[in-house]
């Protein structure tokens, strides 16, 4: 649906609308605790997230780049199997867990350091984005506990992950019926948006977390604001304040079940003038 904008003599130039995005593999880090509350008692072809706890016993060999080592799990997981990093970045490390009976495997990621696995200590996250066989469908996050259990001659460490997981990689819905925006008074670079959109999850009664985000020309956020909203039509209102060497601004907006599986909508919000 075509937005108004803000008019040239208000500092801004008219954007063309765009449509929804394709589902993309984000997640909003700092949501976490409310996908962890958001889930629901009923299902529609989907299982409801149950809590599950997986402990990885684990090594960083002095001649490899990668960590690998066993894991336990409870159901729907199978009870035990090797896993090893497939892919190390600076804050997401890529985990191929394999099933000890056969059954499938399952890729996890590791959010934050790989050194974090070589300390006692908290706070990381954990996510299952895929599988194969019983678990295409399996999908899930939490929190992380690891124990450096002995640093000589390299670390040998349990990462206890605890959280949700459940057969359900479908997406909420998200539809964006509009987008406005309106200079305030006095405050040429100052504008009120208001955003209106529609989602909802596959599962019934489970809430969908949003995050909206505004961003500059160089991808910083300007101003944001996430929350949970039941299946119906949610609107937001949001004062953003422009920089002074600011010259492009965009709207991001990401929602999410409590499994993690995401939908984001983007489009350029506004150009603002010198």
């Amino acid at each position: 649906m075509r937005a108004e904008h803000l008019l040239a003599s208000n500092g801004l130039r008219r954007i063309a609308p765009v449509r929804v995005a394709r589902p993309a593999l984000l997640f909003a880090l700092g949501a976490c605790t409310f996908l962890l509350a958001a889930t629901g008692a009923t299902s529609t072809g989907a299982s409801t997230p149950t809590p599950a706890r997986i402990v990885l016993d684990g090594s960083h060999p002095s001649t490899s780049s990668v960590h690998l080592g066993t894991f336990t799990a409870g159901a729907p997981l199978c009870s035990s199997g090797k896993f090893i990093d497939t892919a190390v970045g600076d804050t997401v490390a890529t985990r191929a867990f394999t099933c000890a009976d056969g059954s499938g495997t399952f890729t996890g990621q590791m959010i934050g350091e790989i050194e974090s696995e070589h300390c006692t200590c908290d706070g990381g996250q954990w996510r299952i984005v895929a599988g194969t066989g019983p678990y295409a469908k399996l999908r899930g996050l939490g929190t992380r506990s690891n124990v450096l259990i002995s640093g000589d001659p390299y670390p040998v460490f349990r990462d206890t992950w605890t959280g949700i997981v459940g057969l359900d990689a479908v997406p909420p819905s998200l539809a964006v019926t509009r987008v406005t925006t309106a200079r305030v008074l006095h405050h040429r670079r100052t504008f009120t948006l208001r955003v209106v959109f529609s989602t909802a999850d596959d599962v019934v009664g489970n809430k969908v977390t949003y995050a909206l985000s505004v961003l500059d020309d160089l991808s910083i956020t300007v101003a944001r604001k996430a929350g949970q909203t039941a299946a119906g039509t949610t609107r937001i209102s949001l004062v953003v304040s422009a920089p002074p060497d600011v010259h492009a601004l965009r709207l991001s907006l990401s929602v999410y079940d409590p499994l993690g599986n995401s939908r984001s909508y983007r489009r350029a919000l506004a150009r603002l003038g010198p």
